[in-house]
């Protein structure tokens, strides 16, 4: 989060500065089960490459956007599992928001924003009470071994979550260019009203997505092996037992995820095409 301009002796947040907010108290989600949705504590974490609604008139450093009272970091991640959303908010992965600003210094008429500010999470689903912190430095009260782990782990779980932000761009992509979403068309396909067009573009998509997710599954794998679950990250699972159970359980998602995918790709409605 290294910056060279201040605000009240504070780095100011502009776009490209390097940094993450994480939530200070669990992001609590309801989460899918047999049984129906039920309350789960998940990290969640915000990155300052993703800031909106910042200034139009007033940059930093080669014409950047600044952050101000009103801005987001437009996403979060971390609580992928919620997906019936926060028992505050109804939502999962959505933005952040200040709750802290200065109050003597403004630009484009709003109150600046710095590193060190509070925010909202996950549309004020929970917290983040410490302000960002730099990816490069290890977060207070680690022991020598986990902070001999922590570089290389923010960088496994970058890599990770860059690679599920392309899953996203597929399904988007696949929504805007056929009009439906994947599933629907799956339906139409199983119901044998589909084209032949129809058909071929599922399973382009299926195959797309596979290769996806065994990218996925690879670089949870290496997370795990990683020993990254020995950090307490700030806002994350209390225990490493915790953290190490929700990480093996999103690894047999992706691989489940796989099968799911390759079954569907030997299904005799798409054999052959």
């Amino acid at each position: 989060m290294p910056t060279h301009i201040t605000v009240n002796g504070l780095g100011l947040t502009y776009k490209s500065t390097v940094g993450l907010s994480m939530a200070t108290i669990p992001d609590v989600c309801k989460t899918p089960s047999p049984g129906g949705p039920v309350p789960l504590p998940y990290p969640n974490i915000a990155d300052q490459s993703t800031l909106q609604n910042g200034t139009t008139t007033v940059f930093a450093k080669g014409g950047k956007m600044i952050a101000i009272k009103g801005s987001q970091y437009s996403m979060s991640s971390g609580d992928e599992p919620g997906t019936v959303g926060g028992v505050k908010s109804g939502v999962f992965k959505k933005a952040t928001d200040w709750i802290t600003y200065s109050f003597d210094v403004k630009m484009d008429g709003k109150n600046a924003c710095r590193h060190t500010d509070k925010k909202f999470h996950n549309d004020k689903n929970t917290v983040d009470l410490a302000g960002n912190f730099d990816p490069n430095v290890p977060q207070p009260g680690l022991n020598a071994y986990q902070t001999g782990l922590w570089k290389g782990c923010v960088e496994q779980h970058d890599k990770y979550d860059a690679i599920k932000k392309e899953n996203k761009a597929l399904s988007d992509k696949y929504k805007t260019d056929n009009l439906e979403k994947p599933s629907v068309t799956k339906g139409k396909i199983w119901s044998g009203k589909a084209s032949l067009q129809e058909k071929k573009n599922y399973k382009d998509y299926l195959e797309k997505q596979n290769e996806i997710f065994e990218r996925l599954a690879t670089e949870r794998e290496v997370y795990i092996n990683m020993d990254c679950d020995d950090i307490p990250w700030d806002g994350g699972k209390p225990t490493k037992q915790e953290r190490l159970d929700g990480h093996k359980g999103q690894l047999k998602e992706a691989r489940d995820a796989i099968q799911n995918n390759k079954n569907d790709l030997a299904n005799s409605r798409l054999a052959g095409i």
